[in-house]
């Protein structure tokens, strides 16, 4: 965070996306899912999201101090060159009188079951655009309350949200689909950002050739693969996200040092 005083607001200015409001998150969100004609313009916005001013205020910055002040937004209008989002800004999403609890920070509480759905949908709306992919994507990952949620039960396992149950995500995708469409899309970023720091914590597993494969088929072949036999398949399927990719880093590490000593033996 850093400290600014614009006229009499004073504000402590987000310098990551993990300092970022809720409320900033969904106007940055709504920015983003915008197309602008020209870069500065989409400079402007974000920066409007960022300093929360009254409208009225914002209009009277003049050019000089808009470009001075356009580089604080760097790390929205480039995000892949500033570290993620990971921090969970949107706890819960709410329609209909409907609460919909979503993943903990830095998917801390997914399941491999619910990841494989979830990248699916990830994958297939960056392919194609179609809106039924992100609103699937957005029911896999928030769902109901459990019914018997309680956080100081020795029986919690620190997910407020039902089980993930794939037959459930088509009903519900038809609720959610009914959100703001920069809700929808604060939870595409929330979920972009959680996944590059998969990718950069697992790399082995997020190879260019592991990730083109995926894309096209999905992670269900890796699921069968890593369970080494259908009566293993829904105790794979159910293990914590972080367990499954870090054991499958592990393994695929260790095949590639062992690729390579075998090929330095050779010469």
């Amino acid at each position: 965070m850093i400290s600014a005083t614009i006229g009499p607001h004073h504000r402590e200015l987000a310098t990551t996306w993990n300092e970022l409001t809720g409320r900033q998150l969904l106007e940055v969100a709504r920015v983003l899912s915008t197309g602008y004609d020209r870069p500065a313009v989409r400079l402007d916005a974000l920066l409007a999201a960022l300093l929360q001013l009254p409208r009225r205020d914002f209009r009277q910055l003049n050019a000089v101090q808009r470009v001075e002040l356009r580089p604080r937004v760097q790390f929205l209008h480039a995000p892949t060159d500033h570290p993620p989002l990971t921090a969970q800004l949107l706890p819960v999403l709410r329609i209909g009188g409907r609460y919909y609890d979503g993943p903990r920070e830095a998917f801390r509480n997914l399941r491999f079951d619910e990841f494989i759905f979830a990248d699916t949908y990830y994958l297939r709306y960056l392919q194609t655009g179609g809106e039924h992919y992100l609103n699937q994507l957005v029911a896999t990952l928030y769902r109901p309350e459990r019914a018997d949620y309680d956080p100081q039960a020795v029986t919690y396992a620190g997910d407020r949200r039902e089980d993930f149950n794939e037959h459930l995500v088509p009903a519900r995708a038809l609720r959610l689909g009914g959100l703001p469409d920069h809700h929808k899309h604060a939870v595409l970023l929330y979920y972009r950002g959680c996944r590059r720091l998969l990718e950069q914590r697992y790399e082995y597993v997020f190879s260019q050739d592991n990730t083109t494969k995926a894309t096209a088929t999905g992670w269900a072949d890796v699921l069968h693969e890593l369970a080494g036999g259908v009566h293993r398949l829904e105790t794979t399927a159910r293990q914590g996200l972080h367990n499954v990719l870090r054991e499958m880093n592990r393994v695929l590490r260790q095949a590639e040092e062992r690729r390579e000593q075998f090929e330095n033996q050779r010469h």
